[in-house]
């Protein structure tokens, strides 16, 4: 993510996710040998993203308040110097797009996984989605 962010040339960016998130030190640590800063949302900040993501999100729930409330918080950091957010929870793009952030997205789910299959390809692990496909109905039969 941090090499991600550096390269698009963002310099500060605000960390979304649950609790666990913010409660391990890789995130914080992964920036510490770029060129840019991440931002951490205080503990109620947090405490509201976590609920929002456990409580609605995980099932789907996307209600008008969470969606303003994320935004509010999402300019507030704006406001502060940020100029991206991290998407740290696969849920979060149910709700944040770029329609309700004027930061720049980085999405994890989607940023980790593209590393995933470059690192694939570049090892020659390069994997057909036929083969995935049957590898999977194997193992579900």
């Amino acid at each position: 993510m941090a090499a991600v962010a550096e390269a698009k040339g963002y310099s500060k960016i605000l960390l979304l996710g649950t609790s666990f998130a913010f409660n391990r030190s890789l995130n914080p640590n992964a920036f510490a040998n770029v060129d840019a800063e991440l931002l951490l949302s205080n503990q109620s900040e947090q405490a509201f993203v976590h609920s929002t993501i456990v409580n609605e999100l995980i099932s789907g729930v996307v209600t008008e308040q969470a969606k303003d409330t994320m935004k509010l918080l999402i300019n507030k950091y704006q406001q502060a110097g940020a100029n991206a957010v991290i998407l740290g929870c696969t849920e979060l793009p149910l709700i944040i797009n770029a329609q309700l952030s004027a930061l720049a997205i980085l999405d994890s789910t989607t940023i980790l996984g593209g590393a995933v299959i470059q690192a694939a390809k570049s090892s020659g692990l390069c994997i057909s989605s036929a083969w995935l496909l049957a590898s999977c109905s194997r193992l579900s039969t």
